[in-house]
């Protein structure tokens, strides 16, 4: 494994989709919020949920972003840690890319590749495991 920050000479922008999938994401919780506030209920926007009671892994992200916004990280950790780490993450890529110019570079052998899927394949079920027996109470 090699891990290494390059330079980036020209700045590309995002690809149009990823900005589509952000608006359309950041809409939905603005959406849900605005919802969950004006009934004082939860709306329950994942349908695996409503279908089978399961919450799937990425359940509780929308109310873990709105307790991150509110400054309140240890509710947003127990929301969804996942998202929560995914986010930050990120915010770590965009600054490396957008102030830094610089973009991570991850070289890995086929191996490597392998145990980096089972890693984050054990990441997402411990996660969702974290979610159901969060909000099974």
């Amino acid at each position: 494994m090699r891990p290494r920050l390059e330079p980036i000479d020209t700045l590309k922008p995002p690809p149009l989709w990823f900005i589509l999938a952000y608006l359309a994401w950041a809409a939905l919780i603005v959406g849900v919020h605005l919802v969950n506030t004006l009934t004082e209920r939860e709306l329950i926007i994942c349908t695996l949920r409503r279908v089978t009671g399961v919450p799937c892994p990425t359940c509780g992200s929308t109310r873990a972003v709105e307790a991150a916004l509110r400054g309140d990280f240890l509710s947003a950790l127990f929301y969804n840690p996942l998202v929560i780490g995914i986010l930050v993450v990120g915010g770590v890529v965009v600054a490396l890319r957008f102030i830094a110019k610089r973009r991570f570079a991850l070289v890995l052998s086929k191996r490597e590749r392998l145990v980096a899927w089972a890693l984050m394949l054990s990441v997402v079920g411990l996660n969702w495991w974290h979610v159901i027996a969060y909000h099974a109470g």
